[in-house]
């Protein structure tokens, strides 16, 4: 598929239409739509991706928005359900990422597994996409209201070994 093409069927499923005559998907924002920029970027933007070999998305792929059917003919039923654009990294940058500035949030409680999560995000933005501001918000939604509460900065070597605590 050209590019024109391959474009026109990523808008028209983005768009809520029809796709491949059966199924329908759920059109969610996309960031280029909040923010004036000229955007599309390169990967060759990021100082550690420009140029290598990244398994990309492909455009048009979706993902079933349920998983759990209770009608035996989950065939037919499938088509009715709702079915959204993958998430992942896709062969254009919608943000430059020297200008980015990250927050890391969470609700706080007992989550197993969230340092992981939290330690994986913050060495993406770091060292793939090249970021240099990513903050921790502290106290879960309230530090981001709190004057009290600061933003932590966040740099690869506060959580290299975030995964081994509790």
């Amino acid at each position: 598929m050209d590019d024109d093409n391959h474009f026109k069927s990523v808008n028209s499923a983005a768009n809520g239409d029809v796709v491949n005559g059966k199924l329908k998907v759920r059109r969610l924002p996309h960031v280029r739509e909040w923010f004036q920029s000229d955007a599309p970027y390169g990967w060759d933007m990021c100082p550690r991706l420009g140029g290598k070999d990244i398994d990309f998305v492909k455009p048009g792929t979706i993902v079933l928005g349920e998983l759990v059917f209770e009608n035996e003919d989950a065939a037919s039923a499938i088509l009715d359900k709702s079915f959204y654009l993958r998430a992942g990294p896709h062969n254009e940058l919608w943000f430059r990422p020297k200008n980015i500035k990250a927050c890391i949030v969470t609700c706080g409680g007992l989550c197993p597994g969230l340092n992981n999560v939290i330690r994986e995000i913050c060495m993406t933005l770091i060292h793939t996409y090249g970021a240099d501001k990513v903050f921790g918000i502290p106290y879960g939604y309230r530090g981001f209201y709190d004057p009290k509460f600061q933003h932590i900065r966040l740099e690869a070597e506060d959580v290299q070994l975030i995964h081994h605590e509790g």
